[in-house]
C-alpha cells in the first residue's frame, strides 16, 4: 500500500501530458527514477538501459471514470521498446483501487503477486 501511495503521489504531482514531447520534459524524472528504482527494481534491474521514465495522469480516461497513471520505461537501445504499466485510482474517494496492469507476462505475474500480498482490492 505504501508503494502504491508513493506512485500515486509521484503521478498526481505531474500535469497530464498532452503529447509525447511534453512527457519528455518531466522535470522530476531523477526523483521518479530514484523512487521507482527503490520500489520497482524487478522492472528496472539495469536502470542505465532506460532512457526515459514517464509518469502522467490522463484526465480524459474513460476507464471506469478513474484517474489513470502510466509509468513507462523506454529502452536506450531500442527506441520502440517500451515497458510500461498503468495504475488506476478511484476519483470519488481518492482511495487506491486494485491496479490495472499492462506489461509483459513476467512483470504482470510479479505485480499480481505483489497486489495480492498487499491485499489491495
Amino acid at each position: 500500500m505504501r508503494m502504491l501511495l508513493t506512485i500515486m503521489s509521484i503521478c498526481l504531482t505531474v500535469t497530464a501530458c498532452m503529447s509525447e514531447s511534453s512527457c519528455k520534459t518531466f522535470d522530476e524524472i531523477k526523483y521518479a527514477r530514484e523512487k521507482l528504482n527503490e520500489r520497482f527494481s524487478f522492472a528496472i534491474k539495469n536502470l542505465e538501459l532506460y532512457k526515459d521514465i514517464f509518469c502522467y495522469t490522463d484526465k480524459n480516461t474513460t476507464m471506469r471514470n478513474n484517474r489513470s497513471c502510466i509509468i513507462a520505461f523506454v529502452s536506450r537501445n531500442q527506441k520502440s521498446h517500451v515497458e510500461w504499466f498503468e495504475v488506476t485510482f478511484n476519483q470519488d474517494d481518492c482511495a487506491a483501487s486494485r491496479p490495472d496492469f499492462i506489461g509483459n507476462d513476467a512483470e504482470k505475474e510479479w505485480f499480481d503477486s505483489w497486489v495480492n500480498e498487499k491485499g489491495i482490492q
